[in-house]
């Protein structure tokens, strides 16, 4: 199964969501739409760094075995 990528913006800002990377978009569409400030400073983790999830990107994840393992990801070890 393929690990799930966060799009994260280089520079801190209040409030900043990790979005969901496809590969070539991110899941709520926010990259190729132009919808994010600018192209520039984003880069690929394998984490979240912490941050919270953008919601249109959980949203957009109707995939069964995605959502699963974001589940996992972002549930809280017992």
């Amino acid at each position: 199964m393929k690990q799930v990528e966060y799009l994260i913006r280089n520079k801190p800002k209040a409030k900043m969501r990790a979005h969901i990377w496809t590969g070539t978009d991110t899941a709520c569409r926010m990259w190729s739409t132009g919808g994010l400030i600018s192209r520039k400073g984003y880069s690929v983790h394998s984490t979240a760094e912490g941050r919270d999830i953008c919601q249109m990107c959980k949203a957009a994840t109707d995939v069964e075995p995605l959502r699963e393992q974001l589940r996992q990801q972002l549930t809280p070890p017992a």
